[in-house]
């Protein structure tokens, strides 16, 4: 019963603890961890399409999406380059095609 007690006891301090810490920085993706998801959302992709499961195809088209919206808020530019706007004029118009590709065969 003294073990459980004492177990209790050093929970209850550690979580005070814990709790008195100051919070920490927000953590934010850099590019590359964003181009590393994308690359892997990219590959599920392929596969959904290659095995005709067009509700997996959607769903990372919706991902790469969402990834992409992240990275442009997060790094809109990159050691001087607009990334923001290159992904809008090039990966956009892009994405739009798939996603109509798999709305025509669904």
């Amino acid at each position: 019963m003294k073990r459980i007690a004492t177990a209790m006891i050093a929970l209850a301090v550690s979580v005070m603890f814990a709790a008195a810490e100051p919070a920490k920085e927000r953590y934010e993706p850099g590019l590359g961890e964003f181009m590393t998801a994308t690359q892997l959302r990219h590959a599920k992709l392929w596969f959904a399409g290659r095995e005709s499961n067009l509700d997996l195809a959607a769903y990372e088209i919706d991902e790469i999406k969402e990834g992409l919206e992240e990275a442009r808020r997060l790094h809109p530019t990159f050691d001087g380059i607009p990334v923001a706007e290159m992904m809008k004029t090039i990966l956009d118009p892009r994405i739009a095609e798939l996603e109509n590709a798999v709305i025509r065969l669904a």
